[in-house]
Order: C-alpha cells, then sequence, then structure tokens
C-alpha cells in the first residue's frame, strides 16, 4: 500500500497544476492536535438550556415525534444568543437505546425537518439546528428550497469569512461550530439515546463545518462531510478573498489531521464551491479517511442527502455492511489499479477521466467515464491518452459509489 507521505506528494505535484489560476493562499496543515484552540470544549459539552418552541407560526406540519426547540448558544458581542433546532427521538418497543446523528446543512439552507424526519424513520435520534442565526417557516421542498427568517438574537448570519478578526469568537464560524457542538450535547443527553453512538453529516457549508466539528469534538462515532473540504484560499470557489489570518484559524485543512473518527468525504469532480485537486488532497489528513467521487451528482441540499451517508453511518452506528474501499492505487504503463475491499458484491468498476487541463475552470471541466476490469479484488483500467486526470470507482448493489485518490497524468 502507498505511503500516506508518497500519495500526498504524488497528489500535490500532479493535481496542483490542475487548480485554477487564482491567487493562492498557501497553507502548512497542523499537526495532529495542534489545530487552532479557539473553542472553551468543556463549555461546550454541557447540556445547553432548551426551551421549546411555541409561538413560532410554522407553515408546515411535522412528525409528533419531531419537536421544535430554541438551544442556548455562544454570547455574540456580550449578548446571549439562541439556535433555532430540531430535534426527535424514534418511539421503541423496548428499553434499547438508539444511535444518533447530528445533520449540518449548507448555505441558503437551515434548519431542514424533512431532513430530520428521513433519519427518525431510519430509528435515529436527530437534531438538525440553524447555523446562520435563522428559523424555518416553511418545509423544505425539492426544487424549491426552504424560507427561513433571521432570529431575534440568532447571532451571526451569514456563512462567509470576517475580514475583522479583533475578537475571532465572534465570527461566523466560532459560533457555528458551537452550534453544532452545543446541539450534539443536547441530543446525547435525550432520555433513549446511546451517546456512544452519535454520527455527524453535514452539506456544503454544513461539510466545510463537519471538517472542523469532527476534529475539535472527539464524542463522534463517524462523520460525513459533503462537498465540504480545506485548502479554501487555493481556489475561488468558496470565499474567494479571504485573508491568510481568517484561513489560519478556521480552513479545514488546520483541523482534518486531527479527526480520528472513520470520515467519508462525498464530492463530485466539477464542484463550483469545493474543487476537485484541493477536496482530494484534505482527504488524505485523516488518519482514518474514505472517499466516494461520483460524476454527475448534484450539488443541493437535496442530491447531497446521498446513499453513501446513510450506509457509511450504519455501519457504524448499526453495524451493518461497510462501504466498499478502494486502497494502494497505482500508475504503470499507461493503467491504473487499485485493491478494493467489498462488503457487498461490487455491481460495476469505473475509470473517470477529463481531457481538460489548467487552462479550464473546475466546474467547466467535462469528465467521461468506461468500464474497469474487475479481477481478484483489482480494479484495473488503461489511462485514455489524453486524461489529463482521473479516478476509479467501484459501486456496490446499494448504490455506494467508493473512488480513489485519482492522480494526474499526461502521455510523453
Amino acid at each position: 500500500m502507498l505511503t500516506r507521505k508518497a500519495v500526498v506528494a504524488s497528489m500535490v505535484g500532479a493535481l496542483a497544476a490542475m487548480a485554477n489560476s487564482y491567487p493562492k493562499q498557501i497553507l502548512t496543515p497542523a499537526e495532529p492536535g495542534r489545530f487552532p484552540a479557539l473553542w472553551k470544549m468543556e463549555e461546550l459539552f454541557r447540556v445547553p438550556k432548551a426551551t421549546p418552541v411555541n409561538d413560532l407560526q410554522l407553515e408546515f406540519d411535522y412528525s409528533k415525534d419531531m419537536h421544535p426547540i430554541y438551544l442556548e448558544g455562544l454570547p455574540y458581542k456580550g449578548k446571549t444568543t439562541r439556535i433555532f433546532a430540531w430535534v426527535g427521538v424514534p418511539a421503541t418497543t423496548d428499553d434499547k437505546p438508539v444511535p444518533g446523528v447530528v445533520l449540518v446543512h449548507g448555505g441558503g439552507g437551515t434548519a431542514f425537518v424533512q431532513w430530520a424526519e428521513e433519519w427518525l424513520a431510519k430509528d435515529y435520534a436527530v437534531i438538525c439546528m440553524d447555523t446562520v442565526g435563522c428559523r424555518p417557516t416553511k418545509r423544505f421542498e425539492v426544487g424549491r428550497g426552504q424560507e427561513r427568517v433571521t432570529l431575534e438574537g440568532g447571532g451571526p448570519i451569514r456563512h462567509n469569512y470576517e475580514a475583522d478578526l479583533t475578537n475571532p469568537m465572534d465570527s461566523w464560524t466560532a459560533h457555528a461550530v458551537a452550534s453544532v457542538v452545543v446541539s450534539t450535547s443536547y441530543l446525547r443527553a435525550q432520555p433513549g439515546v446511546d451517546p456512544n453512538r452519535i454520527a455527524i453529516m453535514g452539506i456544503s457549508w454544513g461539510g466545510y463545518l463537519t471538517n472542523i466539528v469532527a476534529a475539535v469534538d472527539k464524542r463522534y462515532i463517524a462523520a460525513v462531510p459533503v462537498y465540504g473540504c480545506g485548502f479554501l484560499g487555493e481556489f475561488a470557489g468558496t470565499v474567494p478573498e479571504a485573508p491568510k489570518a481568517w484561513l489560519e484559524k478556521f480552513d479545514p485543512c488546520m483541523f482534518l489531521r486531527s479527526v480520528d473518527c472513520p470520515i467519508l468525504f462525498v464530492n463530485r469532480p466539477v464542484d463550483h464551491a469545493y474543487y476537485w485537486p484541493q477536496w482530494v488532497r484534505s482527504s488524505l489528513l485523516p488518519k482514518n479517511a474514505f472517499r466516494s467521487c461520483k460524476v454527475g451528482l448534484g450539488h443541493s441540499h437535496a442530491a447531497g442527502r446521498v446513499k453513501e451517508a446513510e450506509v457509511f453511518i450504519d455501519s457504524y452506528c448499526k453495524g451493518t455492511p461497510k462501504m466498499p474501499e478502494l486502497y494502494d492505487e497505482k500508475v504503470e504503463n499507461g493503467c491504473v489499479s487499485a485493491r478494493y475491499r467489498a462488503f457487498a458484491p461490487v455491481e460495476k468498476a469505473t475509470i473517470a477521466w477529463t481531457e481538460d487541463g489548467p487552462e479550464v475552470d473546475n466546474q467547466a471541466r467535462r469528465w467521461q467515464e468506461a468500464p474497469a476490469e474487475l479481477t481478484d479484488n483489482t480494479v484495473r483500467a488503461a489511462v485514455p491518452a489524453a486524461a489529463k486526470a482521473f479516478f476509479l470507482t467501484i459501486y456496490d448493489p446499494r448504490g455506494c459509489c467508493a473512488s480513489t485518490c485519482g492522480s494526474g497524468w499526461q502521455a510523453d
């Protein structure tokens, strides 16, 4: 199996050329345990004060096992804040505690009751909080989104970087991370919930937050960041003008080496917000990381609720068969190969590649796929002569995709 150092060196050399020509802010990822220690975790681990939401005029119905609440959050500019959240614990017929999942929405979103109810129906206790100082006013519907309004006393209200870091704890990221941790503390304390089987999943900006939270909070059994990654200063997709001072405090690459729990990174190769080369490098930082990169995946709150997240979390919370895994990727004599472990029969394998190079922006690159060969727990494919970058995938009958790190490659 390739060493981590060898893989990282290969990725830096082969994939760095694929990033666009954006003026880069280069960071050196922090070593394990050396992430920016901004939060007083012992305070965030206390069960927060919760207030039932009785006066909220919601324009939709919700499950009888789902409850809207306000949680007490970090002070913001000297004043106490409150966090809107949905919390639910499934009704069970026995006394066995159930696992739980913490759901973190992305940009333009809020606390999605439908998302929470999906996990509740899978017999998970669930909490889904708003991280931008808002509350929902309408149920989420695919294609229509969900309306939200600014919550009085809700704290910072934007997904962004802060130019003024005089007090980093007044920043949106600091508050959003704290909101997720506080919500986790509340869920763990609910009757019938197993505090040792709590997973976290975030989409887009929620994936970004999941990268950080999984490092600073060691209470999760598994984590799934969808789209979100680090090295944000190297591309123009997410925070195009973020100063290095902000990146040094809040870029996920400063945290990911400190993630101990199994973590599944999910993305698409043409994502407009989290570019593929930096996403792959981010996924190489944790010691127990897995990848799922899918050609054709969309970017939205609906598309981000992927099957892979459910299967991955189930495998650690419920002991069900794991996701397939790819490892020991090699490029030799014009072919790419990788070994795989499959816990359900592999249905197909592919090689995905692009003939577009660094002159084409990440989301404009055209990716193609072709079948790869499966023999003796190995997937192998010839690399197309015009390919500038490529990766391998395998799929199991559950629709779960696992992918390799991939590489950049050019014919002589």
